[in-house]
C-alpha cells in the first residue's frame, strides 16, 4: 500500500486510511462517510535514462452523508518538498508541519452535512522511482546528446527507433504458494516526437491514446504494471530543420497508487483471461470437428473423439458462464 496515510476527524469520530478501521464512540450512529486517497507519481525522464524531475499529484475525495459540526482532515504523505506544495482544488489547509521525511497537513470544515469535499495537490517529490526504467535509442551511426536531449548525424530517410523498458522495483512484496507478487501499479508511458521531422513507422504495443500539441505528436501506453514491460517506436527521418538534429522530448512515466483502480483492472484482466481460454477451446473443437469429418479412422476412435469434444463442450460453458458472472457482478 502507499506510505501516505489519511486521518479524519469528526468530534470523537476517526477513519484510518491505511486499515479501513472505524471508530465512532460520540453516539450510536453506524454511518460512515466515504473516503479515497489517489497518489500519482510523474517521473521525466531524459533520453539517456536520466531522472530530471519528480512530482507526486496526491486527491482526496470525502463524502459525508449525516452531520458533522466540526471535522478535521489530517493528510500524511512521506518525501514531500513541503515548500513546492501547491493546492490545485480545494481548500488550502490551515496548518502544515514537517518532520523528517513525513509531511502532514491539517484542513479544518464546520457544520458539515450530506456534502463531498474534494482536495487535490502537487508537489516535488524526493522519492526515488519504485521501478527500474531503461531507456534506449538506436540508429545507425547516431550521436546521442543527452544533455540537450538531441541526436546528430541523422538524415533524411535514416531509422530511430525508441524502446522503453519498465520493471517493478515495489518494496512491498508478498510471497503466496511460493510465488512472489509485488504491489502493482496503473501506469502510464508517455513519448512525444516532432511529427514535422519524424513519422512512426512501427509501433509494439499499439498506443491507447495519440494525440498532436503545437509541433509534437504524443504516444500513450496505459497497463497494470505488475513485473515488467516494454513499448518501442520506430521512427523515420523525413526532414533535419534549421538545427540538422532532431530533438526529442523527455519520456514521463506517471504511477498510480490506486487500490481502487487496481482491483477493476485486475477484475477486468480476469474476464478477457476466461475469454481468451473459451476462444482456445473452440478453436480445438473446431479442429476436432474438421478431423471427424475427414477422418477414415474405425469406430473406436471416433466415439474416443467425441468424448473429447464433449468434455471440451463442457469446459468452455463453463468458462463462458464464469465470465458472465463476473461481468454482472
Amino acid at each position: 500500500m502507499a506510505k501516505g496515510k489519511l486521518l479524519v476527524v469528526c468530534l470523537a469520530l476517526v477513519l484510518l486510511l491505511s486499515s479501513f478501521s472505524f471508530k465512532n464512540v460520540s453516539s450510536k450512529s453506524e454511518k460512515k462517510p466515504y473516503i479515497r486517497k489517489t497518489v500519482n507519481y510523474t517521473y521525466t525522464f531524459d533520453i539517456t535514462g536520466n531522472v530530471i524531475s519528480s512530482k507526486v499529484e496526491v486527491t482526496i475525495i470525502l463524502r459525508i452523508d449525516f452531520f458533522c459540526k466540526n471535522l478535521t482532515l489530517v493528510d500524511k504523505e512521506y518525501f514531500l518538498k513541503p515548500e513546492t506544495v501547491c493546492i490545485e482544488k480545494g481548500a488550502s489547509p490551515f496548518r502544515v508541519e514537517s518532520k523528517g521525511n513525513l509531511t502532514k497537513m491539517y484542513w479544518r470544515f464546520r457544520n458539515v452535512k450530506e456534502t463531498a469535499i474534494i482536495i487535490r495537490y502537487t508537489a516535488d517529490t524526493l522519492r526515488r522511482p519504485p521501478v527500474l526504467f531503461n531507456i534506449s535509442l538506436s540508429g545507425k551511426d547516431i550521436v546521442i546528446d543527452g544533455e540537450n536531449n538531441t541526436i546528430r548525424n541523422v538524415e533524411e530517410g535514416k531509422t530511430l527507433t525508441i524502446k522503453v523498458h519498465v520493471k517493478n522495483n515495489s518494496t512491498f512484496v508478498k510471497r503466496v504458494n511460493g510465488r512472489e507478487f509485488r504491489f502493482p501499479y496503473t501506469s502510464n508511458i508517455v513519448i512525444t516526437y516532432p511529427f514535422k521531422l519524424v513519422e512512426v513507422v512501427e509501433y509494439s504495443p499499439k498506443p491507447n491514446i495519440t494525440s498532436r500539441q503545437e509541433d509534437q505528436s504524443i504516444m500513450y501506453w496505459n497497463f497494470l504494471l505488475e513485473n515488467n514491460t516494454s513499448v518501442n517506436a520506430t521512427l523515420t527521418v523525413t526532414s533535419l530543420g534549421v538545427w540538422k538534429s532532431i530533438w526529442i522530448p523527455p519520456v514521463n512515466i506517471q504511477l498510480s497508487e490506486d487500490p481502487y483502480m487496481i482491483i477493476s483492472l485486475i477484475e477486468k484482466s480476469k474476464i478477457e483471461d476466461i475469454y481468451n481460454e473459451t476462444l482456445k477451446s473452440y478453436e480445438e473443437l473446431r479442429r476436432l470437428y474438421n478431423l471427424l469429418n475427414s477422418s477414415e479412422s474405425n469406430i473406436s476412435e471416433l466415439a474416443s473423439m467425441l468424448r473429447e469434444i464433449g468434455m471440451l463442450q463442457i469446459e468452455a460453458s463453463s468458462k463462458l458462464s464464469e465470465g458472465l458472472r463476473i461481468i454482472r457482478s
